[in-house]
């Protein structure tokens, strides 16, 4: 049986690089890993509708000493900055991570435009993944109107053969 390579991990360094970019001591090395981890969630979880309509391929974060960049590659960057509300949805990212990081950090967000969209696999899988849903969700529609059709027939049926 041969050795499985992690795909990410072999490529690292030759055509891909690191998605944190940071020192820390070894005291805090821990606090820093779990702050990354729950910057990740945190725009997993908040943001998903944003991940659909921005097309968020990666987020990428790179530290210094009471710094914090996150640079949030997009296929569509204007969806991201452009908000409805008074307060724009990047205000709105700074205020909720200031309140998710311990100690207080300047947090700079730069939002960065894909060239080629079709490239990032995880926003192909993203949109067959959509695409799949509504077809499924047609389909179970199809199914209950069919249902429905099916009872409106037995019933005029029904009420024919009273009739007559």
């Amino acid at each position: 049986m041969g050795q499985k390579t992690h795909p990410t991990g072999f490529r690292i360094g030759v055509n891909k690089t690191q998605s944190s970019t940071w020192f820390a001591n070894y005291s805090a090395f821990s606090d820093v890993l779990k702050e990354d981890y729950q910057i990740r969630q945190f725009f997993e979880k908040e943001f998903s509708a944003l991940y659909n309509k921005a097309g968020i391929a990666k987020l990428e974060i790179k530290r210094k000493v009471n710094q914090l960049e996150l640079l949030i590659y997009a296929a569509r960057p204007k969806s991201i900055a452009s908000s409805s509300d008074d307060e724009g949805t990047i205000l709105k990212l700074q205020s909720k991570l200031k309140k998710l990081l311990s100690g207080s950090k300047q947090i700079r967000i730069k939002v960065l435009q894909i060239n080629k969209s079709e490239n990032e696999s995880s926003l192909v899988a993203r949109s067959l993944g959509d695409q799949l849903e509504k077809q499924l969700l047609l389909e179970k529609q199809s199914v209950k109107q069919h249902k429905c059709f099916r009872i409106v027939e037995l019933k005029v049926l029904k009420f024919k053969s009273q009739v007559d």
